[in-house]
């Protein structure tokens, strides 16, 4: 399954709502109205999704001040370690559940760039000035992405489970 577009996200939601007035055809009007209300809310809450920045937690696990974690790994000797190490596993594992994008890996520090992920022929650079650039084998030249939106018209995405949740993707 690709990560679809903002357009194909509401075109799908609102086949979903007619669908779903269809049904309700022949129910009060406050039916229709509570229907009304629950789709504009769903297509609000799409907008602002797709309308948000790119940022590296969407990505690769991240911490809460936006730099990338390293997996932990357990090489507890004692009851000390191991509860250091249970801290990082979970707070690891909170930030690899907030991943919205499969496949990409962190290329490492480059020269201007703050960070860099990577994906097959896509490379995404996180400025420290906010810029996000993407490198592209099959396109040239780079380009600057402000959105979520304007980067999934753009390439090919795979979504995680919680890309799939948060935006009731089936």
């Amino acid at each position: 399954m690709n990560f679809p577009t903002l357009l194909e996200c509401i075109h799908a939601r609102q086949a979903k709502y007619e669908s779903e007035a269809r049904k309700q055809a022949k129910s009060t009007v406050w039916n229709a109205y509570d229907l009304l209300v629950r789709y504009t809310a769903d297509i609000k809450a799409i907008c602002e999704f797709y309308s948000q920045p790119l940022a590296l937690w969407m990505f690769i696990p991240c911490g809460e001040d936006g730099m990338p974690l390293k997996r932990p790994v357990d090489n507890s000797n004692n009851h000390d370690e191991w509860c250091a190490y249970e801290c990082l596993r979970q707070e690891y594992q909170a930030a690899e559940q907030r991943v919205l994008f499969e496949g990409w890996e962190l290329k490492g520090n480059r020269s201007a760039a703050m960070y860099a992920v990577k994906s097959g022929d896509v490379s995404i650079g996180f400025y420290a000035d906010g810029d996000v650039i993407v490198s592209d084998m099959n396109t040239s030249p780079n380009y600057v992405v402000k959105s979520v939106d304007e980067f999934a018209s753009r390439v090919n995405l795979t979504p995680t489970q919680s890309s799939i949740n948060q935006l009731n993707l089936k």
